[in-house]
């Protein structure tokens, strides 16, 4: 048997998290306010400098820079198309983002003044 440098083993447990893909691992348990935030959705412009984002799951182009939109790709809403190659690791980051805007919004109806 190969003998590992306990710092590589290190390294290759995190990476690996029981299978969980390495680049949702550093968003496990945080709380995120963005779609934009991890980094899998990208705003962008394109070659006429027009505001675009792209899906880093499906690689799918949209146009503007739609906050709404894209958490609807993510996680399925009306007018847009659902991301079919997103992992269910994600999709459940994601709808923590949904989850604490309803929260928000219920917070704010309830500080507003009769």
């Amino acid at each position: 048997m190969e003998e590992i440098n306990t710092d590589e083993q290190s390294s290759v447990d995190e990476m690996e998290m029981d299978g969980v893909e390495q680049s949702f691992a550093p968003w496990i348990g945080r709380t995120i306010k963005t779609v934009w935030e991890p980094g899998k959705i990208v705003k962008s412009y394109d070659s006429a400098g027009k505001e675009i984002w792209t899906c880093g799951h499906c690689n799918m182009v949209f146009k503007h820079h739609n906050h709404t939109k894209a958490l609807s790709h993510c996680l399925g809403g009306p007018n847009i198309q659902r991301c079919k190659k997103m992992p269910v690791e994600w999709r459940n980051i994601y709808s923590t983002i949904r989850g604490e805007k309803a929260k928000r919004k219920v917070q704010k109806r309830v500080q507003l003044p009769a």
